[in-house]
């Protein structure tokens, strides 16, 4: 095969060296480019699980085993050997060991995610209805019985009223009565824009 310029290009400029090949590419390129072939197929495997994961379908174990041994290519390549560094070899007992433990954590993990989802799906519950008891509170305090039906206007009316009667100006009047007053005609203003008036 004739030997041609090297195809490789970094940043706009041309490999000078020859090359052979389909591309054509010079060894110190082609040696790069196996190398990074080898570990994207690793990086592939463990992104394939980590893509099933974050679109939260279901993982399996023969998923999680593909990403360990993907994983393991990468940090442990072939080449090197585990013995030449002092490191006992790598047991299929501990992958299993690693394997099971990631996907206990996995089912866990889902569990929790389904019995989350579970409760947002819930509908809220209804906006709570008027309060008797603060609206019977209210009224007595405004002059009224408990059991009479009041309207929001009415509860102006007898404010202004009262108002005439305690303001702290007139002469019988007290801040603290007419706190009060302001107090509950406000709450019971509230209650009735709830829902329906007891």
């Amino acid at each position: 095969m004739p030997a041609t310029q090297c195809t490789y290009r970094e940043d706009r400029r041309r490999c000078k060296r020859n090359g052979t090949g389909n591309p054509v590419l010079c060894r110190a390129h082609r040696l790069a480019l196996e190398e990074e072939v080898r570990t994207k197929n690793g990086i592939d495997g463990i992104l394939n699980v980590f893509g099933k994961w974050w679109r939260k379908e279901p993982l399996t174990r023969d998923d999680l085993i593909g990403a360990y041994d993907a994983g393991a290519k990468i940090l442990d390549p072939p080449h090197v050997k585990r013995a030449a560094r002092g490191a006992p070899p790598q047991s299929d007992q501990f992958r299993e060991r690693v394997v099971d433990a990631a996907y206990e954590q996995l089912q866990a993990r889902a569990r929790a995610a389904r019995a989350a989802q579970a409760k947002q799906a819930r509908p809220p519950p209804p906006p709570p209805g008027p309060d008797p008891a603060i609206m019977a509170r209210c009224k007595f305090l405004l002059g009224w019985k408990p059991t009479q039906t009041v309207t929001v206007p009415d509860v102006n009316r007898r404010r202004r009223e009262l108002a005439k009667k305690y303001h702290p100006d007139r002469p019988g009047g007290s801040v603290g009565k007419m706190a009060q007053i302001n107090d509950a005609a406000d709450r019971l203003i509230t209650e009735i824009e709830k829902g329906p008036t007891a």
